[in-house]
């Protein structure tokens, strides 16, 4: 009985001893490109003891250092560097610490991303789809815009590596060599132009340049980068945010050895928008079903009396006795069906939601993102303000809707998140892919609720 107490007791001190400390995020707000900081120290755990790997954080990429084991033991820490690749308020979810011992969590955090306003006044960065990229089984190219304003990079641009590049640019795209789901496709002529140097994922490349353009009075050099893929079947693809980085200064002075050497050097990040690829064929219509031929109405007057036909009379006691029982059976569908509809709150939320969708589209992605988001809430039954991206995929399928249609939905709310932060206009594919998402979801939902 003694020996039973005495390890109770080490091991309710050992329970007990445990602890988590969450240092950061360190700074709690930072520019596109850049990193932040989360330190997490454990007491009282075992030197086995595990950090748990963290969810997939669109816009945001985590790199884990090794664990830091104090000399007399007992104490374990870990330090996370987030970088940010898009603007937007994160939430980092619970870190979950798992020992001998059982398991210590941490709490959730927060993170700010703003935009980098200096980046983006130079530097504009998207990528968009060129060929027959609707259709499964094409070859089509994905194609890296670039264009930076031309007086800008000729008078403060710096270089940014010991190699002197022709354009003082260097983007950080990591799908580009693995784009996801696309299939990569070698090319012929080659994934490099014959125009200036840049750097791409750390290696030096050849753009294409495509001419100038004005932009408020200024002159933006455009450059692209092709790469040639192919979509294996219908779904959607998701391309993530793509970042362009350059240094500058405002202020030299003149070297006698190095010539002209700048006073304040600053780097600066732009970024582009995800982008969705939709590969999925559209459905025909459904055939409408052939119109069902009534005989003529018989007629009551005239009939004859004899030689079998029906008298006034009776047909008038037929109709006295079916009339009462169809308008009662009338009335009670009518009755199931105000109730599954205009009756029902949930319905007329649903129906508000899809209308405002229809009925006034916008540009403007943050009021298209809270419309969206009212309207999976109305079919969820939740409040909009819990439809959180994460987890939306999981309260998707738990309702029963095809894979395709789960990953369309979520898909485009993480696009409509992005392009919100990021503030603008939506071009009208992208219009057109909220309408048609809505729409298939709603034939979706129905087809739940009929059970068809």
């Amino acid at each position: 009985m003694r020996v039973l107490l005495f390890v109770a007791t080490v091991l309710g001190t050992t329970a007990w001893g445990q602890s988590v400390r969450l240092d950061g995020p360190l700074p709690k707000t930072v520019l596109v490109g850049r990193t932040t900081e989360i330190r997490l120290e454990c007491r009282g755990i075992d030197r086995d003891a595990r950090l748990e790997p963290l969810p997939v954080l669109d816009g945001l990429t985590a790199r884990v250092s090794r664990p830091s084991i104090a000399p007399s033991g007992g104490v374990v820490s870990w330090t996370i560097r987030l970088k940010a690749w898009r603007p937007g308020a994160f939430e980092i979810p619970p870190f979950r610490i798992l020992s001998r011992a059982g398991v210590l969590e941490a709490p959730a955090t927060r993170i700010a991303v703003d935009r980098d306003p200096v980046g983006e006044d130079h530097v504009r960065i998207r990528l968009r789809p060129e060929g027959p990229w609707k259709e499964p089984g094409r070859i089509f190219d994905l194609v890296l815009v670039v264009e930076y304003d031309t007086v800008f990079f000729a008078e403060k641009a710096l270089q940014l590596f010991r190699r002197p590049l022709e354009v003082p640019l260097e983007l950080s795209a990591p799908w580009w060599d693995a784009p996801g789901d696309l299939e990569p496709i070698p090319s012929e002529r080659g994934e490099s132009g014959s125009g200036p140097t840049l750097v791409l994922n750390g290696h030096v490349v050849k753009s294409e340049l495509m001419g100038t353009v004005t932009v408020e009075g200024r002159t933006f050099t455009r450059l692209a980068l092709r790469r040639r893929v192919r979509a294996p079947g219908p779904g959607v693809f998701r391309l993530p945010n793509a970042l362009a980085r350059f240094a500058h200064a405002t202020r030299f002075r003149e070297d006698f050895l190095s010539g002209r050497v700048p006073v304040d050097r600053r780097d600066a990040f732009a970024w582009s928008r995800a982008i969705l690829l939709d590969t999925s064929p559209v459905k025909a219509p459904k055939p409408t079903a052939a119109p069902i031929l009534l005989p003529p109405p018989m007629a009551l007057r005239g009939l004859p009396s004899g030689g079998g036909g029906v008298s006034d009379s009776f047909v008038r006691g037929v109709l006295l006795l079916v009339m009462p029982i169809l308008l009662v059976g009338g009335a009670l569908v009518l009755s199931r069906r105000w109730r599954r509809t205009w009756g029902s709150p949930s319905w007329r939320r649903v129906h508000a939601a899809v209308r405002h969708l229809q009925k006034a589209p916008s540009d403007t992605p943050d009021e298209l993102l809270n419309a969206y988001r009212e309207y999976l809430a109305a079919r969820l039954g939740w409040q909009a303000q819990q439809i959180v991206d994460p987890e939306l995929s999981h309260r998707l399928r738990a309702t029963g809707l095809d894979e395709n249609v789960v990953r369309r939905a979520a898909g485009l709310m993480m696009h409509l998140s992005g392009a919100a932060y990021g503030g603008g206009r939506l071009a009208a594919p992208e219009l057109a892919e909220v309408a048609q998402t809505v729409g298939e979801l709603e034939r979706a939902f129905g087809s739940l609720e009929t059970g068809s």
